[in-house]
């Protein structure tokens, strides 16, 4: 039996064994766009993938747990493997779909992954402390940024307007990261489409009831507007010069 520490901080007893068993991928077409976008590795893996945030997890040993039995009493304390958040997220983000780029073993020899990743207990029990190197790879989160996960919402577009994966994919095939100017930029493409869109759907619905609604008179009137500005005018120049 694992453990497995959720993202809010819940132990909860887990039957998996490997962190692929946990994760929960995105829909077929965007796992298919992915791969006809970021293509394959010579082993046939997909280069990028989306997963949800919450579901992402590495192992990591040596943690104590406290045992208790069914009545709260204290039964016994000792270290165990368990699951672990593999991403440093924030609480928005946990509901997210994280772009991530498989890497073969080499990759994370290269990187420092696998050294001094067994620990020894009291009783002379081994336990694995870090993550071990997997022999078919693994996928890691992609970044835009130093700390920033590249993140999508659920309905992220394949190739279309806006931050799209193809978009992403590209950007980390460049390497080049999405920075901050360039998700407002996206953010702000879709509020003006969305604008315009609603913009476009009210002229219609004057137009199917008559022109003549367009024209109808304002809830303020010139005249009004006029007297408001005169009157600012009059006041402005009975205030004494500021010297």
């Amino acid at each position: 039996m694992m453990w497995l520490r959720t993202y809010d901080g819940k132990r909860v007893e887990c039957s998996a064994r490997h962190p692929e068993q946990l994760a929960v991928l995105a829909p077929q077409p965007l796992l298919d766009a992915c791969r006809r976008i970021g293509g394959v590795s010579l082993t046939g893996k997909a280069n990028f993938r989306l997963a949800l945030v919450s579901s992402r997890f590495m192992i990591a040993g040596g943690h104590e747990f406290l045992f208790l039995d069914a009545h709260g009493n204290y039964q016994k304390t000792c270290p165990a493997e368990m699951f672990l958040p593999r991403y440093p997220a924030s609480p928005p983000e946990w509901g997210l779909y994280v772009l991530e780029r498989w890497h073969p073993p080499q990759w994370y020899y290269e990187h420092g992954f696998g050294r001094d990743t067994v620990e020894w207990n009291d009783e002379g029990k081994a336990i694995q402390s870090l993550e071990p190197i997997w022999s078919d790879g693994g996928y890691e989160a992609c970044l835009w940024d130093a700390t920033q996960l590249f993140v999508f919402p659920r309905d992220v577009s394949a190739d279309g307007s806006g931050l799209s994966l193809q978009m992403a994919i590209h950007a980390v095939f460049g390497r080049e990261t999405v920075t901050k100017e360039m998700l407002r930029r996206s953010m702000q493409d879709e509020e003006e489409k969305r604008e315009k869109k609603e913009f476009d759907t009210g002229v219609d619905i004057h137009m199917d009831k008559g022109r003549a609604m367009l024209f109808e008179e304002p809830a303020v009137s010139m005249t009004e507007i006029k007297e408001e500005l005169w009157q600012k005018s009059e006041l402005c120049a009975s205030e004494p010069a500021k010297g």
